[in-house]
């Protein structure tokens, strides 16, 4: 009985060292891209959209969600927002901008920061407009993570996707002067 007591804790520690160890060869950075093109569009029609936060509930799935709490009061310019799910407050803030490039981060309090750009460019020759979102995912060295991470893609991308898509129907039939103004709370 004891012999076999010893063989399956042997065997379990076996098991952890090397699910461990070949959780090692998974990178610890995972970058997820999503990218869209908005039709009869200018750099400017997307870039207010984008560029102060507080517009991103005209737009963006997540901030106009009933279930999240949004609150601009951390800065009087809205580039860092609260957003509170249930007990979780997160936080995303503007680290800078362009007027091509919008670079984010996203902090919530279970993983590492996620480092986000919003790329915007014209398509040469058109109206056209194409935004790349690219969110930078850093994993803790927990193999659990580790694993995660190789479904990270299809966890995350497609709030990103639908982000993108929410942003070019703004874009597409919303007239910038209809944008509703957000008043600070």
């Amino acid at each position: 009985m004891l012999g076999m007591i010893r063989a399956l804790l042997f065997g379990l520690v076996g098991l952890f060292l090397f699910a461990t160890l070949f959780s090692l060869l998974i990178p610890s950075t995972i970058r997820i891209s999503r990218s869209v093109v908005i039709n009869d569009a200018s750099l400017d029609s997307v870039l207010i959209r984008v560029a102060p936060l507080s517009r991103w509930s005209s737009w963006h799935p997540y901030f106009s969600s009933d279930s999240v709490q949004i609150d601009y009061r951390e800065a009087a310019d809205s580039s860092v927002v609260g957003l509170t799910v249930g007990s979780k407050r997160n936080r995303l803030q503007l680290m800078s901008r362009s007027d091509t490039l919008l670079q984010l981060q996203l902090e919530t309090p279970d993983d590492k920061p996620i480092d986000i750009a919003l790329r915007m460019h014209v398509v040469p020759d058109s109206k056209m407009v194409q935004v790349d979102w690219d969110a930078t995912h850093r994993l803790r060295w927990y193999p659990w993570e580790k694993f995660a991470g190789i479904f990270l893609d299809k966890l995350a991308g497609p709030g990103y996707e639908s982000a993108l898509q929410h942003l070019k129907a703004s874009v597409e039939h919303m007239p910038v002067s209809s944008l509703p103004t957000m008043q600070m709370r």
